[in-house]
């Protein structure tokens, strides 16, 4: 987990360098805000990298839809899937993120972006 500083709380981008610790965002800001004198605080967050999740009931959901468009009804009755399984659920959940992320890794379409959280102001 990293660190981002910006002088404005509320902003939907903040395009400052990730740090490692709140130190270096504060040292980065304090240089920064000597150029404009106005900025007395700074807002630092923490950087919660997003993990992509696959959802397995969605695509069990949408394979017995595929199964009723292809089959009728024969096939729009199949269950792909019980809810009272969830240890079942939950192994194919892993198996799949895992198999996704392994892909968008390999591709370069693995996420490198994160929310920003636990924002708390400081004094410069």
């Amino acid at each position: 987990m990293g660190y981002i500083w910006n002088f404005k709380e509320d902003e939907d981008l903040w395009f400052n360098d990730e740090h490692d610790t709140v130190e270096e965002c504060l040292e980065e800001a304090r240089k920064e805000a000597e150029r404009d004198e106005h900025q007395a605080i700074v807002f630092i967050g923490e950087c919660i990298p997003y993990t992509p999740e696959a959802d397995c009931t969605d695509i069990l959901d949408r394979m017995q839809e595929q199964a009723g468009e292809m089959c009728g009804e024969v096939g729009g009755d199949w269950c792909a899937y019980k809810w009272l399984k969830k240890e079942e659920l939950e192994e194919l959940n892993d198996t799949l993120t895992s198999a996704v992320c392994d892909w968008m890794k390999k591709y370069g379409y693995y996420p490198t972006f994160y929310s920003i959280q636990n924002i708390r102001e400081y004094q410069l």
